[in-house]
């Protein structure tokens, strides 16, 4: 497998749980070549008791933490060696080298367990109550279902700390980690194609064809970053048959976090080139103001 990972891993039930202990689970599970997420059902299905949510946080700002659990007895006739297949799948290098406080915060939203919940009744985000102020009529079911999502996940990162700004009906500007980013959420629309009508036949220009195409709407809600990231992370949710965009919150809000981390990158090394750019106009001004004192 590529980037040194080796496919497959032998290792002591024991020697597993110490290492699960000794750093965060984000950091050991690229080594082993598979996801955080999978290391962490591994771990389960063999008993180990694991760090509890917000735990590396803790041991960082040196706060009390909770005593490392013993670990359980295994069942006799149950062999305590555990093999770890690689995942398929390539491993996100933009989630591998995280800053520490945004891979806190997403470790902890992938601990929580379930889909975050949307009611029928959903206590409207400021933003979404003053379109329903403004309307002059009644949305439709897609629109209501949109305004539902929204509220909750604007509500959800107002948890986080973070800052929800509309641009438009359709564009928000959001503000997770110090880093801000913009997403757009809106019902997709479809290409479908017309037989022409026997008017539209009597125009030269339909001669040769038999379709018009009109765009209707699909009924398909999205949510996409707007941001253009140098980066391998997702930036497009949507409603699928098996899995509507209501199920997908927590992995919405994982990649939000994972596109701030991306944006403070970016912003740390245009930051960086600005600097240097600055360095070398001083120089070259300096080599400027030398030859000329020169020539003098």
């Amino acid at each position: 497998m590529e980037d040194g990972i080796t496919p497959r891993v032998r290792i002591q039930r024991e020697d597993l749980f110490e290492l699960v202990w000794s750093e965060p689970m984000r950091t050991i599970a690229p080594r082993l070549g598979v996801s955080d997420v999978g290391l962490r059902k591994i771990c389960l299905r063999a008993n180990l008791p694991l760090p509890p949510v917000g735990y590396w946080e803790k041991l960082r700002h040196g706060k009390r933490v909770h005593k490392r659990p013993p670990l359980p007895v295994l069942k006799s006739g149950i062999d305590r060696s555990i093999i770890i297949a690689a995942s398929r799948h390539r491993t996100d290098k933009a989630e591998v080298s995280l800053p520490e406080d945004i891979a806190s915060l997403i470790d902890t939203e992938r601990a929580k367990p379930g889909q975050i919940s949307i009611p029928k009744i959903v206590r409207p985000h400021p933003i979404v109550a003053r379109w329903k102020v403004a309307d002059q009529s009644r949305p439709n079911n897609i629109e209501k279902r949109r305004r539902r999502i929204l509220s909750v996940l604007f509500h959800e990162i107002e948890k986080l700390n973070g800052r929800v700004s509309a641009v438009s009906h359709e564009t928000f500007k959001l503000t997770l980690a110090g880093e801000t980013t913009e997403i757009r959420v809106r019902e997709l629309y479809v290409q479908v194609k017309v037989p022409l009508s026997a008017d539209d036949r009597r125009w030269s220009w339909n001669e040769n064809r038999e379709w018009n195409t009109k765009t209707e709407r699909s009924g398909i809600l999205s949510l996409r970053l707007e941001d253009y990231f140098l980066g391998s992370i997702r930036k497009h949710w949507r409603d699928t048959p098996t899995s509507p965009l209501e199920d997908q919150l927590r992995s919405v809000l994982v990649g939000l976090l994972t596109a701030s981390a991306l944006a403070r990158k970016h912003r740390i090394e245009a930051e960086e080139r600005e600097r240097e750019r600055y360095r070398a106009e001083q120089e070259r001004w300096a080599r400027e103001e030398q030859r000329r004192r020169d020539q003098q």
